[in-house]
Formats: structure tokens, sequence, C-alpha cells
């Protein structure tokens, strides 16, 4: 009880001679459209490998039941243990001009993630373009050291004045 009463006898006068902020009123932020249009993206895909089910979002959204709080990332799969229980993917990097660009997620507040492919020219993209490509899609490691070899192919014609990549990958 007396610790109660010093630390009340200390901390209420405080309360009274505390000063009101007097910085800068918060700016009101404009969100600018994004995306030309186009829907959020809003496919999930449930992973089921290495005996771990896992929820992704192609919003860039990892592991969470969209708008609930409900974890789904399960390891080891089929138990009913949430090993985790959100993350968000980050992607980082800097322009040609060293300005960092960064598209990231937290908490799935705001939209930095959208479907689709833009133009060389424009940098655009049509909203139906945009439902073409809001899914996952899923890659082998074959397919990958395939397109590897194709690419070497390619760059070894370029060098040789061969035709090896239209030989061996068509």
């Amino acid at each position: 009880m007396k610790i109660f009463a010093f630390l009340l006898a200390f901390t209420c006068p405080l309360v009274f001679i505390s000063q009101v902020y007097q910085g800068n009123p918060l700016k009101k932020i404009t969100i600018t459209e994004k995306a030309a249009g186009c829907a959020p993206a809003t496919t999930s895909t449930l992973m089921n490998l290495n005996n771990v089910g896992a929820l992704m979002h192609t919003a860039g959204n990892l592991w969470q039941v969209p708008g609930q709080n409900f974890s789904q990332y399960e390891v080891p799969k089929n138990s009913g243990i949430m090993a985790l229980f959100t993350s968000a993917l980050w992607l980082g990097g800097t322009d040609i001009n060293g300005q960092l660009k960064l598209a990231a997620l937290r908490y799935r507040s705001g939209q930095d993630y959208w479907p689709g492919p833009l133009s060389n020219q424009t940098a655009n993209i049509d909203a139906s373009e945009c439902l073409k490509y809001d899914k996952h899609y899923v890659t082998v490691q074959d397919e990958i050291r395939e397109f590897v070899g194709w690419f070497d192919a390619g760059e070894d014609d370029a060098i040789n004045g061969t035709q090896n990549q239209d030989k061996f990958f068509l």
C-alpha cells in the first residue's frame, strides 16, 4: 500500500504539469489510384509441401485467412498446430538513380502488389489483363533447369554462331 501511495504521489503531478502537443497537425494522406483501375489481388493458394501447410495470397500476405485472424501455417500439416501467425512479402531494391523502391505489406494494411505485367513503353495495364494474372504459378525444378539450359544455349549460339538453342529447345 505504501508503494502505491508513493507512485500515486509522484505520477499525479506529472498529469497536471504536462504540456499539450504544439507541433504540426497530422497531414492528410491522399491515396492515389494505382494499377490502372485493376482490382486488388484476391487469389489464395494452400501449399502442402514438406509436411507443411501454408496459405499464400497473390496480394503479398502469407499464412493468414484474409479478413480474419486465423493462422494457416501448419506444421506438421493436418496436426492443427499453427507454427507461425502471419507474414508478408517485402521486395526492395534501387533503380538506376540509386533511389530505393520497396513493395511491402504490414499486416495486410495497404495494397502494394497488383497482378499482371506492365507494358514496356508506358508501364500501363488494363483491368481485364490484371484478372488473367491473379493466380499462383507452379514451377518445378526441372522447368528451371530447362530454362537455364535454353538461356545458356542462346548465349553460346551468339558467341559461336551456332543454332543449338533452336535445335534442342523447340
